[in-house]
């Protein structure tokens, strides 16, 4: 109920009866997050089932192209936090960490996507045909 604390005071002043406010308020949080939740648990079972269809060798592959991506993006990043930023501009080295993770985390699996079985027979010759 304390959304309603966000809003401007310009705003406010024109709300004749806050208790009703609130109960709208909390009326449309609700809706937005049960249709989120609808979305998100729909888009996670679609997910698992592809997931569970998965042969084992591409999940291994991609799990460790992840892993290398996330550790090439941190390696990266971290002369990144040692430059001086002025305090203006300060959100821009966490937003630029977590889209550079993203993004090397993503690269990362579709490179070992596209030469997993590679890896893997580097690893052990025998384990593919």
């Amino acid at each position: 109920f304390y959304s309603i604390e966000l809003l401007p005071h310009p705003v406010l002043d024109q709300v004749s009866s806050i208790e009703g406010l609130r109960s709208v308020v909390a009326a449309f949080s609700a809706l937005i997050g049960g249709i989120f939740g609808l979305v998100v648990q729909t888009t996670y079972r679609r997910l698992e089932q592809q997931v569970r269809q998965m042969p084992l060798d591409v999940l291994i592959t991609r799990g460790i192209g992840l892993v290398v991506g996330l550790l090439v993006a941190n390696l990266m990043l971290a002369p990144l936090f040692l430059l001086p930023i002025p305090k203006e501009f300060g959100f821009i080295k966490p937003l630029l960490a977590m889209l550079c993770s993203v993004m090397f985390g993503f690269t990362g699996i579709n490179i070992a996507d596209t030469h997993g079985r590679a890896f893997l027979r580097l690893v052990n010759p025998n384990s593919l045909d």
